[in-house]
Parts: structure tokens; sequence; C-alpha cells
């Protein structure tokens, strides 16, 4: 009987997951830059990263978790990209910044889509998403590192 109870609970669960179409990888996917701007103070990128943020994702404010100016640390939960058929690719990305430096931290990167049997229907495969993954991690790579830039050489108006 126990088994039975067992066995119909994981049904109903799994069966929830797949209406859901709920994916979280288990891709081992975590990337990290150091990019150097020269000349350039702690608090100078700081601000830029701030405007950096909604730059790239449009609504900040609903992607900052946490932002420190002392430590120059600013946390961000987003979509970085998106494998097409409406899985996306969120991840957490973390900037901490100091005099010169900034260091850009990856991590808990997941495919998910909110549309039911979308991740089956796309066909999405392990090598796939991994691939689609870190094009999304080096395109927010180079879009900080421009955006930072840019605005380096728009300071002197």
């Amino acid at each position: 009987m126990k088994n039975l109870i067992l066995v119909i609970s994981s049904l109903i669960f799994l069966s929830a997951c797949q209406m859901t179409g709920v994916y979280v990888s288990d891709l081992p996917l975590e990337k990290e830059k150091i990019i150097s701007f020269d000349n350039k103070s702690k608090s100078e990128l700081y601000g830029n990263t701030l405007d950096f943020f909604p730059h790239y994702w449009k609504n900040s404010k609903a992607v900052i978790q946490m932002q420190d100016e002392n430590r120059g640390r600013i946390i961000a939960k987003g979509n970085i990209g998106s494998h097409g058929y409406g899985v996306q690719i969120k991840a957490t990305v973390q900037i901490d910044v100091k005099d010169g430096k900034a260091r850009i931290s990856i991590t808990h990167i997941s495919n998910k889509s909110d549309q039911p049997g979308a991740i089956e229907y796309a066909g999405i495969s392990r090598d796939g998403m991994i691939k689609d993954n870190q094009q999304a991690i080096d395109n927010l790579f180079f879009e900080y590192e421009r955006f930072i830039n840019q605005n380096i050489s728009n300071d002197d108006w």
C-alpha cells in the first residue's frame, strides 16, 4: 500500500512538472571573466555598471537582487538568452568592481519555459543547450565590456 501511494504521488509530481514545461538544467556551466578598464575608479565603474543593467534587461528593478556600493557588488537574476520556442536561459549575474577592473560571474544557469512541452517541442539536446548557454554568456560579457568602454569614451562631452 505504501509503495502504491509512493508511485502515485511520484507520477502526479512528474506529470505536474511536465505540464508546466519547466526544465532546470544540470549543465555544469559557470563562467567568470575579469575585464580591465584603465584609469577608471571603482566609483565610476560601479555607476557605469548600474547603467548597464537597464541597457541589458530593460527593467533593471525586476532583476537586481542586491547592490552594495561599498563592496562594489551588484547581483541580478534574469533572462540572459533564449533557445527559441519560448525556452529561456536564466542565470544569476554578479558583477564586482574595483579600481580599474570588473569581474563578472555567471552562475545558477537554468533553461526554463512556462509553455507546456516547449522544451520537448524544441528538441534541444544537452549539447545544444551547452552551446546556446555559452553563446548567451559570451554575449553578456561582450555587451558589458562594450557598454562600459562606450561610456568611458562618452565621459568627455
